[in-house]
């Protein structure tokens, strides 16, 4: 086959043109590609930490300010599309944007009044509450959604009223269901209904939903939680690996399981929200790790990096597989402890020394810094009170009063070969 001149140099046009626009028109040209491949979730996730390396902001979605396809917001910002949250089509929102036009909308209920709740339904306004377009409208997300049966409630029995032409005195229509616990609800901005009263959702509550509902974490990561700490046994991000003997770390995303010549094997992908990688672990390594492969679990793989031929990434070849706290163990040079003693008193130092008990025996050594206004000293403690450095244990301890810090620490990562 050959591959003619014409054909080479009208690629070359494509290419130039395409680089051009880029360079000059970066937000032009990023939200168009992303709106063209919106449809497919991995490449949004790739096209998006391509965004960040350019210095482009990537606006949340927003029920008043996004389109349905990405959009350009300003010279350094996209704005997120609604036709990009799973389980709202364009058919659902064109209503919902013919309706926009006429004015913002109050709250939800305002919202859900005004809208064809038959198109824009109850699952598809569950997705834009879950991924934040609805944080304008009044409240939080947990809030939104609790009040969402409330809202559709009285936009249901509006309609019925408009169809028979009655209009309620108050305009309130039916009743709204009191779906609070105990039977309280707080008064909604708009006065017209009530928003249920519920507890705010935690991080990691809220970037799940997200990642339902868009297939990826948009607002933060659950592995920004340990990223210091594990770029220090790692050496760095997903997306600054280089070949040679390393260890990995990242959420297990997914695992495919496969039957080869020599037993089962399997491929796991980690994310660690600046890159993905797969991670092929042969027969004999996955039998002795398959217990620890939990989807959205922190997942620290020791093995070979290699540039894949296939896409131009990087793939790992797994030699040993760890859980976070297995990782600690087994690579975790001291937990260091610092302590504000201008804030911490004897019950605080009981405290440390029964969550070190409780951890103890174990393998890791405890260096404790404490800290005056004008002193600070190092104590290597003994030999028995090396401690397991679970997430319990750090978790326990970030707690208490006057403790600043409570981190494991690693040698220096290996370096990679180049």
């Amino acid at each position: 086959y050959g591959f003619n001149k014409s054909h080479s140099a009208a690629y070359a046009l494509v290419a130039y043109q395409t680089a051009w626009l880029k360079t000059h028109y970066p937000a032009h040209f990023m939200s168009a590609v992303l709106s063209a491949d919106m449809d497919h979730t991995d490449k949004v996730v790739g096209l998006i930490n391509e965004c960040r390396r350019m210095n482009l902001r990537l606006l949340p979605p927003d029920i008043h300010a996004s389109q349905y396809r990405f959009t350009v917001a300003a010279p350094d910002a996209i704005r997120y599309g609604l036709g990009a949250v799973r389980g709202v089509g364009l058919g659902a929102l064109e209503g919902m944007f013919n309706e926009r036009a006429r004015g913002r909308f109050r709250d939800l209920f305002d919202l859900c009044q005004r809208i064809d709740t038959r198109k824009l339904n109850r699952r598809a306004l569950e997705a834009l509450i879950k991924c934040g377009a609805l944080d304008d409208l009044g409240a939080h997300r947990a809030s939104l959604l609790a009040s969402l049966e409330a809202a559709l409630c009285l936009a249901g029995q509006a309609e019925r009223n408009a169809e028979v032409g009655q209009d309620d005195l108050f305009g309130l229509g039916a009743p709204l269901p009191d779906l609070t616990p105990g039977g309280r609800t707080t008064a909604a901005a708009s006065a017209d209904a009530s928003f249920v009263n519920v507890s705010e959702w935690d991080v990691d509550s809220r970037l799940m939903a997200e990642k339902e509902t868009l297939g990826l974490y948009l607002t933060g990561h659950p592995f920004d939680r340990w990223r210091a700490e594990l770029d220090l046994l790692t050496g760095g991000p997903l997306d600054d690996l280089r070949t040679g003997r390393r260890c990995v770390a990242g959420l297990m995303l997914g695992i495919r399981v496969l039957n080869s010549r020599r037993g089962r094997m399997a491929v796991a992908t980690l994310d660690d929200g600046t890159a993905r990688v797969e991670c092929t672990l042969y027969s004999e390594v996955f039998g002795q790790a398959a217990d620890l492969l939990v989807k959205d679990q922190v997942i620290v793989i020791d093995g070979q990096v290699a540039v894949d031929d296939f896409t131009g990434g990087f793939a790992v070849t797994a030699e040993r597989v760890f859980d976070l706290d297995g990782a600690r163990a087994t690579f975790g040079r001291q937990l260091a402890i610092e302590a504000d003693l201008a804030n911490t008193d004897r019950a605080t130092a009981r405290a440390l020394f029964e969550a070190m008990s409780a951890h103890a025996p174990g393998r890791c050594p405890v260096l404790l810094r404490c800290r005056e206004a004008d002193a600070e000293a190092w104590y290597r403690l003994g030999e028995r009170w090396r401690v397991r450095p679970t997430e319990g244990l750090l978790t326990r301890l970030r707690a208490l009063p006057g403790i600043t810090r409570a981190m494991v620490e690693y040698p220096p990562a290996a370096t990679p070969a180049e």
